[in-house]
């Protein structure tokens, strides 16, 4: 039996799962919250005569929940379970890659499998890969970041 010096992949993956429920969890609790407040904000602003009248409750709740939804929590969550579901396929891919190339050096000892140059290749493949991911997830954040919006009467002129 193999003995871990060290954290384990599988503990790294299970602590990475924990991290994306945790986030998502809390995405669902604070999406509720904010639900709550643009219901609370409406009823203020409606009273106090801030609003436009032309804008309806729904209107104004579907606008300010788009508005102040906790996005970065449903990011971070996703990028977490995105992260975990194409690890193992990006290293039978990365592993293919590299019996490929082992074949077409005819059998060279430098790429042979299991040793020092195929373990980290794969080690930083899936590092790389996991950076990508991340980097693809943050332009995905601001990308899709709102405008801000007018809730007063007149609004821009």
């Amino acid at each position: 039996m193999q003995q871990f010096s060290g954290i384990s992949f599988l503990w790294a993956t299970f602590a990475l799962a924990i991290m994306g429920v945790t986030y998502a969890v809390a995405y669902f609790l604070l999406t509720y919250k904010v639900l709550k407040d643009a219901e609370a904000d409406y009823l203020y602003k409606s009273l106090n005569d801030m609003i436009d009248e032309s804008i309806t409750k729904a209107e104004y709740i579907r606008l300010f929940t788009k508005k102040h939804k906790p996005r970065k929590f449903l990011y971070i969550a996703s990028g977490s379970f995105f992260i975990l579901v194409s690890t193992w396929p990006i290293m039978a891919i990365i592993s293919y890659l590299l019996e490929c190339l082992y074949q077409l050096t005819g059998r060279s000892r430098v790429f042979e499998p299991g040793f020092l140059v195929w373990q980290f290749c794969i080690f930083f493949g899936i590092i790389l890969s996991w950076a990508f991911t991340a980097y693809c997830i943050v332009t995905l954040y601001y990308k899709r970041a709102t405008a801000p919006l007018v809730y007063k009467k007149g609004g821009n002129k």
